[in-house]
């Protein structure tokens, strides 16, 4: 009884896992295409928000740690952005240390681009819901940083720095700190995603696996050893192209099959390897991060991904331009 008590547990855990990444993925794609419009990534218009945040500029160190990406990433995504006159580089005479500012270019871009995919996603959950979600993803994130071994932010450093304007109406700045609180949401769980997944990085490392490799033998032996690619892009919100070469990689290491089905569609299966294998893959880092919230919680968190999930999968309905791209070409057709 307690060896299946513990299976169901680590099941639990493991799903809220597989559904936060799921979250995450989504509200990642919604941005991905707002985003492209002004020809500014994910991850760059993430080290804009945080250089304006902090006063114009930071340490690549803090960055890395408000990021939770691994210096060699940030290191490269620093070096494009200095290209496109985005930020500079400026040595720092007392300690030696780079810092990196945000320019007048980067200032404006950052002004001009839109979070209108956010603003209809969030609202999906009523504001002590987002409330409560926020306080909930404080605790892994806190659970997260603390198992990774990485050093302490101090919450000031969180919060929005820069002085207000005046003579703004209170509609204005309602809308304003409406707007900041759906960009700090949504890098609240790109940030405790993140630092979840640095965990399973390290532990699936051991057997050799990635963590989008350990989800995909998991989907496969949860609907009975095989399925689509088209339903494995569906289950994790990951694009053709990336699923593609995933799949073709396994492929080579023995973890999956290709077969094709007799309405001519490819089967991806699940082979003996991958089976056993999955079987000896621990879920420890899961169980620390998230035995961090009580099991009532953990539900009220799931059923809050649940919301977010469908509500993101909606605006990024294939049949139609999501919304928030019609609004954007109205506005600019206005102009």
């Amino acid at each position: 009884n307690n060896q299946k008590y513990k299976e169901n547990r680590n099941l639990t855990e493991y799903e809220t896992w597989l559904r936060f990444n799921r979250v995450r993925n989504s509200i990642y794609r919604l941005r991905e295409l707002e985003l492209a419009q002004f020809g500014l990534t994910v991850e760059q218009s993430a080290i804009l928000n945080i250089l304006t945040r902090l006063g114009g500029s930071a340490t690549a160190k803090t960055i890395e740690d408000l990021t939770m990406r691994q210096h060699n990433s940030i290191s490269t995504l620093i070096n494009r952005m200095i290209k496109m006159n985005l930020v500079a580089k400026k040595k720092n005479l007392d300690d030696k240390k780079f810092e990196i500012l945000i320019t007048k270019h980067g200032q404006e871009l950052h002004k001009k681009a839109p979070v209108y995919c956010l603003e209809m996603l969030f609202p999906s959950l009523k504001i002590k819901d987002q409330e409560q979600l926020r306080k909930y993803l404080n605790t892994l994130l806190v659970k997260a940083r603390d198992l990774g071994g990485i050093s302490f932010i101090p919450p000031f450093l969180l919060k929005p720095i820069e002085s207000r304007e005046t003579g703004i109406n209170k509609s204005q700045e309602h809308r304003k700190d409406q707007k900041l609180t759906e960009i700090e949401l949504w890098m609240l769980i790109n940030r405790t995603r993140n630092s979840i997944y640095r965990l399973r990085e390290l532990e699936l490392a051991q057997f050799g696996l990635t963590v989008e490799q350990s989800a995909i033998l998991y989907l496969l032996i949860t609907r009975g050893g095989s399925t689509t690619a088209k339903t494995i892009e569906h289950l994790t919100m990951r694009q053709h192209h990336s699923i593609s070469t995933l799949i073709n990689r396994m492929n080579k290491m023995n973890l999956v099959v290709k077969k094709k089905s007799p309405d001519k569609r490819f089967e991806i299966l699940i082979t003996k390897h991958g089976e056993d294998l999955l079987k000896k893959i621990p879920v420890y880092s899961l169980e620390m991060v998230f035995s961090s919230l009580k099991a009532k919680d953990r539900e009220q968190l799931l059923s809050y991904l649940n919301i977010l999930l469908e509500r993101a999968r909606d605006l990024l309905g294939l049949t139609f331009i999501p919304p928030f791209l019609v609004k954007q070409s109205l506005e600019n057709s206005v102009a």
